[in-house]
């Protein structure tokens, strides 16, 4: 494990022997310069590289393959926000690009710094334990954001509020996730499939990745599928609520209204009415009343209108 001066990098290059990482982390003008130079990658792929708005992709060129991949920033336990990492292998060389550290990058370099021969051997080798680190580090913010959904989804089931915007942002990063581990997953099949730089001996060992991938992509779509639902149902569960509020409210007007009506007029022409005459008559009508509110508040019950 050496950190090389850019001078040093042709005669280490040059030996076919020996397999090279170039690890770039934040790295300056002079060191992101190696891409274009001393390596001698196209203009395209060190654009696209230098560029933080891609999607997964795979380039092969002349000599060496370029490929976009995506991290989870490890900080973000139960969200998920994805770091961009680009790759560029060749038959003895892995150049790794990304502006910032990234936990599964950091953690091969470490493996390498223990026992260089472990995974230098080969770049694909190289490659295959870089990609496995990185997803296996998917895997914190899956189940943070699995384990929001299903709150989400048992706090919907007890009638408790829902917080909706929370359930949105989850189900965004989980589409996110779900698109970026399908996207990586096209990238190993492409490998595995039709790379000059994948030896037939390590070919299941990506395959292996790929099947992380897979098992990745389908819990982040079905959760997302969930989150969907979730915030479907609590839409409708706010609706049926103000519709349940405002027919209980009108029931109750209506058993209410007749009564109130009668008795108002009631009192201000008593001796027009039948029993005006008589001292129980007030007495009559108030009763009257309530017992037709009691009866129809009743009935609305029974039918659930409140």
């Amino acid at each position: 494990m050496e950190s090389l001066s850019i001078g040093d990098l042709p005669r280490h290059l040059a030996d076919r022997g020996r397999t090279i990482w170039v690890d770039l982390e934040d790295p300056n003008d002079e060191e992101t310069g190696v891409l274009g130079g001393i390596f001698g990658f196209h203009i395209l792929a060190v654009e696209d590289c230098i560029d933080d708005a891609y999607l997964p992709k795979l380039d092969p060129y002349d000599g060496y393959t370029y490929m976009i991949f995506h991290a989870a920033d490890p900080e973000s336990l139960d969200r998920f926000h994805s770091q961009k990492v680009d790759v560029f292998i060749g038959p003895n060389f892995l150049v790794t690009h990304h502006p910032s550290e990234v936990k599964g990058i950091f953690d091969t370099r470490g493996v390498v710094a223990k026992n260089p021969g472990l995974l230098l051997r080969s770049s694909d080798w190289l490659l295959h334990g870089v990609l496995d680190a990185m997803i296996d580090n998917y895997l914190p913010a899956l189940d943070g954001l699995e384990a929001r959904v299903e709150r989400a989804e048992r706090a919907l089931l007890d009638g408790d509020a829902v917080d909706v915007a929370d359930l949105v942002k989850a189900r965004r990063e989980l589409l996110l996730l779900g698109d970026l581990s399908q996207g990586q997953l096209d990238i190993l099949t492409e490998l595995t499939n039709e790379s000059d730089f994948v030896h037939d001996d390590n070919l299941v060992y990506f395959r292996d990745v790929g099947d992380h991938l897979r098992h990745i992509h389908h819990r982040s779509t079905h959760h997302a599928t969930l989150a969907d639902a979730a915030v479907s149902g609590s839409g409708a569960a706010e609706v049926g609520g103000a519709r349940t509020g405002s027919k209980g409210a009108a029931a109750i007007l209506a058993a209410l209204l007749p009564p109130t009506a009668v008795t108002s007029y009631y009192s201000m022409n008593i001796t027009d009415l039948p029993g005006g005459e008589s001292s129980q008559g007030a007495l009559m009508v108030a009763v009257a009343a309530v017992v037709y509110a009691v009866g129809a508040i009743v009935l609305f019950r029974q039918k659930r209108w409140i």
